[in-house]
């Protein structure tokens, strides 16, 4: 059975489609305004004096075309009414299909909002009565393992049974880790709509009060304000620190000589791959491309998470930034993109296109979306790879392709689905068990180790794993992959004339 493949955004969209339907509205009513001008011009030709005269000269003929004129007018009266009409009711009727949308949109949220409020309300009032409970039941249970494990019971309990307990401790948590995560709209629909909603319900702000202020107000109410409470709480516990940066900056020549530009998709992913594997701290690396018209281009790869502790070190790619970003705020990795575009002498006027994979999909995306970013750098391009991005306001100008797993919960850790836009699309892929088996990926691994690896939750986020999948995209011609690659065509032309090397480092 092969992977599932499902679309979204991008000229095949819904957006796409009802702007479509509106433009055709509007030139239907163009149309019956035409027609409309003309028949007023004919209306007024009616009373020519050289017309008037003729019918002297040629009174039957005078009144045949005066019959003639009559009927075209009748038509065409009808003819611009009926389109006058239908582009009105098609402009409407896309009006109406939006309103709805939105209204059934709203009503969702407020629902779900609602549940995770009165959740959240449960266990504040309950947390009391509850709290005593657990703490009388938790001690006595952790000095019976403790006596346990100071006697040798639990050694010989699994000599007894044959079994080994932290082994099916650590399986049990794995099974529970791959079911949360095999359909991952489920966390999709937690984070944006229901977690908001708990944590108010927690801290006690009224559900009404809630629904009124919507955004406006402190509490959270969608995914980047849960993550902005949890940085400020991680803050004030000493882990995920503010720091400055100082970006260390090398030029080198191209692996080989004459080094081609990205050839495809798939190649374009394995470089940015390379920004961050067997690294302690990413590189941003960007390449000067000069095509065989002599038109300069730049691509921007953007480096993955490598450092996932909390507590804030000298790495710029570590988990200070993916809290951050996700939170909407600025980051070191920011700041490194933004100088190492600086140094590498990008022109305002060069197209640029950005690429990132997790957490550089997040930095990526953030910069495509920043006014100020766009003011300096002509980004035309841009693709990510297991990124949370749907927060970002990614403008028309920028060809956007996003691809995930639907196993993969770290791109629906943002709560919403990525827009649906005509300039954007995103594909997920249902990753099928039988066929990784049989992926090339896992011709080096033991049956044993294969299915280990399945089993892993996080095993659909591997950066491996995506580039199989855009691998057989590019293969088989996904249509929406060849759009986004012949939109962005010159980028995967011509030669690189040089790669700089930006390194983030926290001071």
């Amino acid at each position: 059975m092969a992977h599932d493949i499902t679309v979204h955004g991008g000229s095949g969209g819904s957006r796409a489609r009802t702007e479509d339907l509106e433009a055709f509205a509007g030139e239907l009513q163009e149309i019956s305004r035409e027609v409309a001008g003309i028949l007023v011009r004919i209306g007024g030709g009616e009373h020519d004096p050289v017309l008037e005269a003729s019918t002297v000269l040629a009174p039957v003929t005078a009144v045949e075309v005066g019959l003639a004129a009559a009927e075209f007018v009748r038509g065409s009266v009808g003819v611009a009414g009926r389109l006058a009409v239908t582009g009105t009711s098609l402009g409407a009727a896309v009006l109406g299909y939006r309103s709805a949308e939105e209204f059934a949109a709203r009503v969702f949220d407020r629902v779900l909002t609602g549940a995770g409020a009165a959740l959240g309300v449960l266990v504040r009032t309950s947390l009391p009565i509850l709290a005593p409970m657990l703490l009388r039941a938790a001690v006595p249970t952790a000095l019976v393992l403790v006596v346990a494990d100071r006697l040798g019971i639990d050694e010989a309990l699994e000599s007894a049974l044959g079994v080994e307990l932290p082994e099916i401790t650590a399986a049990g948590l794995q099974r529970l880790g791959s079911e949360i995560v095999e359909d991952s709209t489920g966390v999709e629909v937690v984070v944006e709509h229901v977690l908001p909603g708990f944590v108010a319900g927690v801290v006690g702000i009224p559900p009404g009060i809630q629904a009124r202020f919507g955004d406006r107000g402190p509490w959270p109410h969608d995914s980047q304000s849960v993550t902005a409470w949890v940085l400020a709480a991680g803050r004030a516990g000493g882990w995920f620190g503010r720091t400055r940066v100082e970006v260390e900056h090398s030029v080198r020549a191209p692996d080989r000589r004459p080094a081609a530009a990205p050839a495809h998709v798939s190649e374009l992913f394995a470089r940015t791959l390379a920004g961050h594997r067997g690294r302690e701290n990413g590189r941003v690396q960007i390449e000067r491309i000069r095509g065989s018209d002599g038109t300069v281009r730049w691509i921007v790869h953007v480096p993955a998470t490598t450092d996932w502790s909390a507590r804030t070190g000298g790495n710029g790619t570590d988990l200070t930034t993916n809290v951050e970003g996700a939170a909407g705020h600025d980051t070191v990795m920011r700041e490194t993109v933004r100088r190492a575009v600086e140094q590498a002498g990008i022109p305002p006027g060069e197209e640029t296109l950005l690429i990132g994979y997790s957490q550089g999909g997040i930095t990526a995306a953030s910069l495509a979306a920043d006014p100020e970013f766009l003011a300096a750098v002509r980004v035309t391009g841009l693709l990510t790879v297991a990124s949370p991005v749907s927060d970002f306001a990614v403008p028309s100008q920028v060809s956007t392709l996003s691809i995930e797993h639907e196993q993969d919960v770290v791109p629906d850790l943002d709560g919403n689905r990525n827009p649906d836009l005509p300039h954007w699309t995103t594909i997920t892929v249902d990753l099928d068990d039988s066929e990784l088996r049989a992926d090339p990926m896992s011709a080096d691994r033991s049956p044993e180790e294969v299915e280990q690896a399945l089993a892993n939750p996080g095993f659909a986020h591997g950066g491996d794993v995506y580039a199989s999948t855009i691998e057989r995209l590019r293969r088989a011609g996904h249509p929406a992959v060849v759009r986004w690659t012949d939109s962005v065509a010159g980028f995967f032309d011509g030669e690189v004339e040089s790669v700089q090397d930006s390194v983030g480092v926290r001071r």
